[in-house]
């Protein structure tokens, strides 16, 4: 009976570690901040300039994404502010340099990387 609960568990616990993770992560650079989204495999995306902010969008995406410790890592120079729109699915990044601008880039299949860069 020991042995079966013990198999329960594993599999519960295994289960957790692949599950979708969908924490958007960040990292502040010396010339450069940089958030790292998580999407689905073969998503289209697209990343707009907006007067005060970028926005990042997944098209039909049924993405959340998870801000909640962006600002744990990064101070606010770049990024102001980051809002989540349309259910979850979009990303308004709220630029707080005005000689800042935001390149985007497909990292891996299910992650797409966000880079706020000094400069014009």
């Amino acid at each position: 009976m020991v042995r079966h609960w013990l198999y329960v568990i594993l599999i519960l616990w295994g289960g957790a570690l692949v599950a979708q993770d969908d924490s958007v992560r960040s990292g502040e650079h010396e010339t450069f901040t940089r958030l790292v989204l998580p999407i689905p495999v073969d998503a289209e995306w697209t990343l707009r300039r907006r007067p005060d902010r970028y926005v990042f969008s997944i098209v039909n995406g049924q993405q959340q994404f998870d801000i909640a410790q962006v600002f744990d890592r990064i101070p606010r120079t770049r990024i102001a502010d980051l809002q989540t729109m349309q259910d979850g699915a979009a990303l308004a990044i709220v630029i707080s340099c005005t000689n800042c601008y935001a390149d985007a880039f497909l990292w891996r299949p299910d992650r797409v990387v966000i880079d706020v860069v000094d400069g014009i």
